[in-house]
């Protein structure tokens, strides 16, 4: 596997190493699937309440480019952040689960 000899001792080390990296990746991996279902189901909710992405940033108190990270996988936002989103577009914790899980599946809005 390696073109140079590893020591024994070494080698246990080396294999925790590897397995650690891909379970790091794995762990990325799984985030920006999380990010994009999010952002995918903060735009169907936003497009369903009929609010342009400025006006819900701004009634969530949330910086206009900010929210164009959420909503397009690049920032994760905390609970808190989700709480005010939830409560300008006026969907419950519920409803959000709902979407959130049909968008992460790829399905469509029914």
């Amino acid at each position: 596997m390696f073109p140079f000899r590893i020591p024994a001792h070494q080698s246990c080390v080396l294999a925790w190493a590897i397995s650690h990296c891909r379970i790091y990746m794995d762990t990325i991996q799984w985030d920006a699937a999380i990010r994009r279902a999010f952002a995918l189901t903060l735009r169907n909710l936003r497009y369903q309440a009929g609010i342009s992405q400025e006006t819900l940033a701004l009634q969530a108190g949330i910086n206009r480019g900010y929210m164009n990270g959420m909503e397009n996988g690049r920032h994760a936002p905390t609970l808190v952040m989700v709480s005010r989103l939830l409560s300008v577009l006026r969907v419950t914790f519920t409803e959000f689960a709902v979407e959130f899980e049909r968008c992460q599946r790829g399905r469509k809005h029914d």
